[in-house]
């Protein structure tokens, strides 16, 4: 087995995603690091739509932006909301390692970003910063790992892949259609990446994972997947 062949099995399960689906990347929070923050920590795990509005990451997140104005890039004013108003309004779901309500974690992330030298408090700061000093930031709080970082990136306009269940599934499931044998959720990142650089399928990283992060949905959808929709730290 070579890469190249992985890299033409996944170019062939590509195919069948609709073409529209390479360019739906709503755009994230480029201008809102407290926002994104909130949003990568509450993706763990976690129904992302719902039908009920006031259910899902989307609908709380609306919420939560259209509450607190005032934190969507600041993590000062983030921390000083607390960690009971923010549970309140996202609810009270617990990172998947430990039993750490997220709300928690998110205030923990937010206090290490902002302890850094120089401190990250604002968009702009975490795209300045050293990436790695960043990513042990985050990484450094019970819960939260490099999957979610990587989405935290991508949320800031970092292009990227955020190596989860479905997107991970997907690979495999592509390789397994041309015999192939599984990957990891590390080497899955990979190779979409290479596949990105070969062919350009999408404007770029993101835009890739979220087509492929669509497709997955519908067919969760369809065969009544919901626990596939899931997303690791």
């Amino acid at each position: 087995m070579t890469e190249q062949q992985q890299i033409d099995a996944i170019r062939t399960a590509l195919r069948a995603i609709p073409s529209e689906y390479f360019s739906a990347w709503p755009g994230g929070w480029p201008e809102e690091l407290g926002t994104a923050l909130v949003e990568a920590v509450y993706s763990i795990q976690a129904t992302y739509n719902a039908k009920d509005p006031k259910r899902g990451v989307a609908g709380r997140l609306r919420t939560f932006r259209t509450d607190h104005p005032e934190a969507r890039n600041d993590l000062g004013a983030l921390t000083t909301i607390g960690e009971e108003r923010i549970r309140e309004i996202m609810g009270d779901t617990k990172v998947s390692r430990g039993r750490k309500y997220k709300s928690v974690a998110v205030l923990e992330a937010a206090e290490n970003l902002r302890s850094l030298s120089p401190a990250v408090n604002a968009a702009d700061d975490f795209r300045k910063a050293d990436p790695n000093e960043v990513q042990r930031a985050y990484t450094s709080v019970n819960g939260l790992g490099w999957v979610t970082f990587d989405y935290l990136g991508m949320l800031l306009g970092r292009p990227g892949v955020k190596s989860d269940v479905m997107i991970n599934r997907f690979v495999n499931e592509a390789l397994a259609a041309e015999d192939l044998p599984g990957v990891s959720r590390e080497q899955s990142k990979a190779l979409l990446t290479a596949v990105q650089e070969q062919d350009a399928p999408a404007e770029n990283l993101t835009f890739l994972d979220h087509a492929i992060w669509l497709h997955e949905q519908d067919r969760a959808a369809d065969q009544n997947l919901d626990e596939e929709l899931q997303a690791p730290a």
